[in-house]
């Protein structure tokens, strides 16, 4: 076997080993036993859950031990793919890259350096879209501001809010859209793939225990990414090349993650799919309760108050990392069908679901 099936070989044993333990991480996302809503494409009984977490677990197992079955890999993205019907909010940035990963390695049957080119084109893609969505307001008032800078730094108000200081939060995306451009050149790749380690670094400190303790699952994901980083542009410095990217896989590729990004930008294309992760776009979804006796029991350990609420609420996106350990997709499709289900379920309670918007 040559350098770059190697390099293939072990990708794909790290990417199966890291998929298998951000599921279970996030074990209820993928089952029905939950107080979070499901928001199935197609509605499919629970032991098909079950059953569908049981078989992946089995093939991501397989494809550590032998990574070269191609039809074990085909089968797993069938069976990720089919859990996606089950419930819209398994549309996680990991979940849709390790997807699109093995399907360039398994759908280049056995051409390691077009899989290599279409992993490397992913790669940089999910940073440049990550930094684009972040050039927005949103951005800096939340995620800058209040997380950042307040519960990470702990930096007074007035620190926080002086206008340079505020401007100074545009260089997280401007790291990551120099580091994806670094990336597909040559004299550039390596300390943009350091540049972009660096950045992981910062994030696991951030979210980790050391900082606001935040999102579990994408700690492995981080460290992931690093790996990544270093196998393919520091180590091997693979150079993206539009003659060995040619092919109908890597047509397909681009299409998910260059051009449909681009229509995320614009809001016709899911954030989550478009790399869109701590974007600060859009609003907080929440609903609003007018005491705490009004919220049913089995949702409180979800509630949320702050000093400039009238009244308890839950915020979608908390109610899902606390309970699924992963972020909420907050897609307007999304939380309509999550909304109508809290209101069939509490029909008899006389309770009125409605979901209220504010800003970060």
């Amino acid at each position: 076997m040559n350098q770059d099936g190697q390099i293939i070989k072990r990708l794909t044993q790290i990417i199966a080993a890291f998929w298998l333990m951000m599921k279970f991480i996030s074990m209820k996302l993928w089952l029905t036993d939950r107080n979070y809503p499901l928001v199935p494409i197609v509605e499919l009984p629970s032991f098909i859950h079950v059953f569908l977490f049981v078989i992946s677990a089995v093939l991501a197992i397989w494809l550590i031990i032998k990574p070269q079955n191609r039809l074990v890999m085909i089968a797993l993205i069938i069976t990720e793919s089919t859990t996606i019907l089950g419930d819209q909010s398994r549309l996680q940035p990991w979940h849709y890259q390790y997807l699109f990963t093995f399907f360039a390695i398994a759908f280049n049957k056995g051409n390691s350096k077009k899989a290599i080119q279409a992993i490397i084109v992913m790669t940089a893609a999910t940073y440049l879209f990550s930094g684009l969505q972040k050039i927005n307001a949103g951005f800096i008032q939340s995620v800058w501001s209040v997380h950042m800078l307040k519960r990470f730094f702990k930096l007074p108000h007035h620190i926080i809010h002086n206008r340079f200081v505020q401007w100074m939060g545009f260089i997280v995306p401007l790291i990551e859209i120099c580091g994806a451009l670094g990336l597909l050149f040559i004299r550039t790749m390596k300390p943009a793939a350091w540049l972009l380690i660096g950045m992981h670094i910062f994030i696991l400190l951030f979210l980790g225990p050391t900082g606001i303790n935040y999102n579990v699952v994408v700690w492995p994901w981080n460290v992931q990414m690093m790996w990544l980083l270093y196998l393919f542009f520091i180590k091997n410095a693979y150079q993206f090349n539009s003659v060995l990217y040619k092919s109908t896989t890597n047509y397909v590729v681009a299409f998910c993650w260059v051009l449909l990004p681009i229509l995320g930008l614009f809001g016709y294309w899911d954030k989550f799919l478009s790399a869109g992760m701590y974007s600060g776009r859009g609003k907080l979804m929440q609903y609003h309760f007018k005491d705490s006796n009004s919220v049913p029991v089995e949702l409180r350990p979800f509630i949320h108050q702050s000093k400039y609420d009238t009244g308890p609420n839950i915020i979608l996106t908390d109610w899902s990392v606390k309970e699924l350990n992963v972020a909420a997709v907050i897609e307007r499709r999304v939380v309509n069908s999550i909304t109508q289900q809290l209101n069939d379920r509490y029909a008899a309670q006389q309770l009125h679901f409605e979901i209220t918007e504010r800003s970060h």
